[in-house]
């Protein structure tokens, strides 16, 4: 599986009734979840899930189809559109995914607290130019009504840069069965659009030196801010964003101060899982000067 576009939604859309759903999301608190992962606000709306409880926002196994929380009553519009595309005895959970401006979801891997992974997809229902994901491959911005199918073992990032919220709708299907058989009506599997990638300039030596330099000013207190700042690289320069981490280790290790090392450490195992040994820790490709 990768992340790419598979179909195309936004004409099953009454755009006057989905802005009716999203603003009355404005009016209740939504699940705040991921606190470590995000710096800024991100905000979950659960539609389906477990047990059709709407202050769920955790993931978890479980055997048979998501239930309806009670969200999803005055989500009509956007419930009547997800019923009439997929079968709906596949799917796990669906979400509301807003992510506030200027908010950055760190890099990290999905699902790495169930035993097995979903198959995600991606639509977004109100975004913007500055809205931009991000995997170990490219960066893109996913337009409104796009389908998008979502690697979730592959590292990725989601960044807001703008002054408005980024709403994603997200649905977690049970990955045993073929993402064809997922789609109810198969002519949203047509693409309307090709992907909108974002070009980013290379990684030079010198940028790696400026970010080792970091070390001088990183503390037990601000590297949340360092991480953030790192996350951001990724975003304007061709690196995969797993190596952030390693560069935040190196970063620590400079610093020989045990308490921030042993902190760099339990970072990159929260967000990646397991160690990458394959990461090169300088991020430079020595053959063209840039990471790919």
């Amino acid at each position: 599986m990768k992340t790419e576009i598979i179909g195309w939604i936004g004409n099953k859309f009454d755009l006057t009734l989905l802005e009716k759903d999203l603003n009355w999301l404005k009016t209740i608190q939504g699940y705040v979840g991921f606190s470590i992962k995000e710096v800024g606000l991100l905000e979950v709306y659960p539609l389906w899930n477990r047990e059709g409880n709407a202050q769920d926002g955790q993931y978890s196994d479980y055997v048979g189809a998501a239930q309806l929380t009670k969200l999803d009553k005055e989500l009509s519009h956007i419930r009547k559109v997800v019923e009439d595309t997929f079968f709906l005895e596949w799917m796990k959970f669906a979400r509301i995914f807003d992510l506030r401006e200027g908010s950055c979801l760190l890099p990290h891997r999905d699902y790495l607290e169930l035993e097995n992974c979903l198959t995600r997809i991606h639509i977004p229902l109100k975004t913007n130019p500055d809205a931009l994901y991000l995997n170990e491959i490219s960066v893109y911005h996913m337009r409104f009504g796009e389908i998008w199918l979502h690697d979730g073992s592959l590292v990725h990032s989601v960044i807001n840069l703008s002054s408005d919220s980024r709403l994603h709708l997200i649905l977690d299907f049970d990955s045993d069965i073929p993402i064809q058989n997922l789609f109810k009506d198969k002519s949203t599997t047509i693409p309307k659009t090709k992907p909108m990638a974002i070009a980013r300039k290379f990684l030079t030596y010198e940028d790696i030196s400026d970010i080792y330099s970091l070390s001088r000013i990183i503390s037990d207190r601000n590297i949340k801010e360092i991480v953030t700042i790192l996350s951001k690289i990724s975003f304007s320069k061709e690196v995969n964003p797993a190596l952030i981490y390693d560069w935040l280790e190196r970063i620590a290790a400079d610093t020989g101060d045990r308490k921030i090392m042993q902190k760099s450490k339990e970072i990159k195992e929260h967000f990646l899982g397991f160690e990458r040994k394959e990461s090169k820790p300088e991020g430079i490709n020595k053959q063209t000067s840039s990471f790919k």
